[in-house]
């Protein structure tokens, strides 16, 4: 799946801005097998601009998805029920958050410091803010993933 470092350096720039998953776009290959190459194409010209969302859950008629490679190897292996369906949990969180339907980890922090009352909107975290912050990740680690609906898809994790 390797593209020209030029391609990369652009899109290591690009994700460094802020919502970059939902709002930007990043070259990709357009074709991760090598049976589907056209040998006729450059290595250049097999990259294509994609949003975060089309390069995991895919694009009809331009990619396919890398949720649906995944799903179509484990398929393809035969793997245990048990661990199918605790793959397709995360795949399921991943495709979700590249579609926006669910907010990334960097998101749902900003949003949090945004709204806690002991923030000034100056970028300056106090103590406070970040106890809070730290205090309410622990609780969602112990499994209280009701306090965080916008960020976990909680229904499925259980």
């Amino acid at each position: 799946m390797y593209i020209p470092i030029s391609k990369v350096d652009y899109n290591m720039n690009v994700a460094h801005k802020r919502g970059a998953v939902l709002n930007e776009k990043f070259y990709f290959r357009k074709n991760i097998f090598p049976k589907d190459q056209d040998p006729s194409l450059t290595v250049d010209e097999e990259s294509v601009l994609l949003s975060i969302d089309e390069i995991i859950n895919g694009k009809p008629g331009v990619f396919i998805g890398l949720i649906p490679v995944i799903n179509s190897y484990l398929c393809l292996i035969n793997v245990d029920v048990e661990t199918s369906c605790t793959l397709r949990r995360y795949l399921d969180l991943i495709g979700k958050r590249a579609n926006g339907s669910l907010l990334t980890t960097a998101s749902w922090i900003r949003k949090f410091v945004d709204a806690h009352p002991d923030y000034h909107h100056d970028s300056v975290i106090s103590e406070k803010v970040n106890y809070d912050l730290v205090s309410l990740v622990h609780r969602i680690d112990q499994g209280e993933y009701d306090l965080a609906p916008e960020l976990l898809n909680y229904s499925s994790m259980n």
